[in-house]
């Protein structure tokens, strides 16, 4: 599919019905495209959006009851049915809640985001480069959180322990991954059956009172979603005759035409609307949804409007830097050094092994950065292989055109006219992360101008676990060292980080010995694991 025929502007007939519903594709498309100039639009997440990596909730269940014979039938009978909620309620009775739970985790867990996230299409990682405040999903798997690189912080809010952090991010507005349905790494806590959405879309429930205040007070972009039996669209519908909002929609399977799918079948041969059309539309209608339809199961459609909506269409490129979700231990120091040369103008490599902190490091200086006028543009290099590929990334990144033909070839002019581009901020900063996936890859005669270039006056920063040596170009490689052991600041971040996890206030305790917050240092033990060992009399 391409974004004319989304658009369109390939058909040659002449259904009026037809022609309609391509006039507000584009009208709609220009709307859309204002609203995320002004970052005044909020997208909804839904299933469709990660098809590609996870099954969709037919297949899911349909494949979750084939062990399960006893009620299979009517688990299916539900699912011909479009009662996704009740074939769940059905499979968990019958599987009994641990063997239920454990099935959706193996299927959806954590482990699954590598392999999840190589099927996904690179227009669908794109998306930090339209949303950047409040993101709001119905799916419970990982994948947004990868997309973004955990900069959003991650709220629940149909959970009693994150109620408060809820209210707090409804008001101050800072940008935020609210998961509607629960997280699979809480996966107690997850909304899928039909009790469960009944308890937490009750009256008066704090998702409802979170998706209100969303959906009463933002332009809300549906992406991924079926919108036919949703249960966001009952809280939509409280919201007043006043609201607009937007969604990108498959028609009806009795609109299809396998001959030409772009000239679908709207009306009966004696001119009539197809009746599942007609009261598909009336339905959104009522719920004030501006549709941009594509044909039936062109599932593609998402990729294309996505990849029309990116910049230089799209809106400013400056990244908001994360929030911090927890204070840094015994990183100070190299965060002040990294803050002080880059703001200098010198290019620093923070380098080391994963895992090791750069990226909240990094993070850390730019928030800094941030604080003092520089606008971040964020690079990211996972699956940056070549010079050229990096100069179209950091084109995208910053809102500008990429070049082509002769000048896409000529690296220095190429780089030269990312310089100038980059310029035009107010006080740039290129941040870029993943740096190990462009250095491993690049030619050696390749490796010297690209230093060159970062070290021409722009501050830039980059993550990298590669180290740099043997170049005569003035940059500086900061290595993030391990936490100090004798201070006690590796057991320090091992008690936050777990108690961050269970989102608990409760000491932690091992053999029944309670282990103390950090005050800044701890008694040396003699070995690295005996802290976690109860002491002898």
């Amino acid at each position: 599919m391409t974004f004319d025929q989304l658009m369109g502007k390939s058909y040659t007939g002449s259904d009026p019905v037809v022609n309609r519903i391509y006039q507000n594709n584009q009208r709609y498309f220009s709307e859309i495209l204002n609203h995320l100039k002004r970052n005044a639009i909020v997208p909804l997440i839904g299933a469709g959006f990660s098809a590609s990596a996870y099954p969709g909730w037919k297949k899911l269940f349909m494949d979750m009851a084939k062990p399960y014979p006893n009620c299979q039938p009517e688990v299916e009978d539900h699912l011909n049915q479009g009662r996704f909620e009740e074939a769940a309620s059905v499979l968990r009775e019958e599987m009994v809640e641990h063997d239920f739970l454990e099935e959706l985790y193996r299927i959806f867990g954590e482990h699954t985001l590598p392999g999840a996230m190589d099927k996904l299409s690179a227009a669908r990682k794109s998306l930090p480069n339209l949303f950047r405040s409040t993101v709001i999903t119905t799916n419970f798997e990982g994948v947004i959180e990868e997309i973004y690189q955990n900069s959003l912080r991650v709220i629940c809010p149909h959970t009693a322990y994150q109620r408060p952090e809820t209210r707090r991010a409804l008001q101050n507005g800072k940008p935020v991954l609210f998961k509607l349905h629960g997280d699979i790494e809480d996966r107690d806590n997850i909304v899928i059956t039909e009790e469960g959405y009944d308890r937490f879309y009750g009256e008066g429930s704090t998702l409802v009172e979170t998706l209100t205040s969303i959906l009463s007070k933002n332009l809300i972009l549906f992406l991924g979603c079926s919108l036919e039996t949703d249960r966001v669209l009952k809280v939509l519908q409280r919201c007043g005759q006043h609201c607009t909002y937007y969604a990108l929609l498959g028609l009806p399977e009795e609109t299809k035409n396998d001959a030409d799918p772009f000239s679908p079948r709207l009306c009966t041969p004696d001119g009539k609307e197809i009746e599942a059309y007609r009261t598909r539309r009336k339905f959104l209608s009522q719920h004030n949804i501006n549709c941009i339809w594509y044909p039936y199961e062109q599932y593609e459609a998402l990729d294309v409007l996505l990849q029309a909506l990116c910049p230089p269409g799209g809106p400013s490129p400056a990244f908001p830097v994360p929030k911090a979700l927890r204070t840094l231990i015994g990183r100070d120091s190299i965060i002040q050094t990294v803050y002080r040369k880059c703001t200098g103008g010198e290019p620093v490599f923070v380098t080391g092994p994963g895992g090791i902190g750069k990226t909240e490091v990094c993070h850390s200086v730019l928030r800094q950065m941030a604080q003092a006028g520089f606008s971040v543009i964020y690079v990211n290099l996972i699956g940056v292989t070549s010079a050229l590929v990096f100069c179209e990334t950091v084109a995208d990144a910053a809102g500008s055109d990429r070049l082509s033909g002769e000048q896409a070839g000529d690296m220095a002019g190429y780089l030269a006219y990312l310089r100038k581009t980059l310029s035009a901020f107010d006080k740039p900063v290129l941040y870029c992360d993943n740096w190990e996936d462009l250095w491993q890859n690049l030619q050696e005669d390749e490796k010297l101008p690209l230093l060159t270039w970062l070290a021409g006056g722009i501050p830039a920063l980059v993550s990298s676990r590669v180290f740099l040596t043997d170049y005569d170009v003035p940059l500086q490689c900061i290595e993030i060292p391990p936490l100090n052991h004798d201070t006690g600041e590796d057991r320090a971040l091992f008690v936050q980080v777990y108690q961050n996890k269970k989102k608990s206030n409760k000491p932690l305790s091992f053999a029944g010995q309670s282990l103390p917050s950090y005050s800044g240092s701890w008694t040396a033990t003699p070995s690295p694991l005996s802290w976690l060992l109860p002491r002898r009399p």
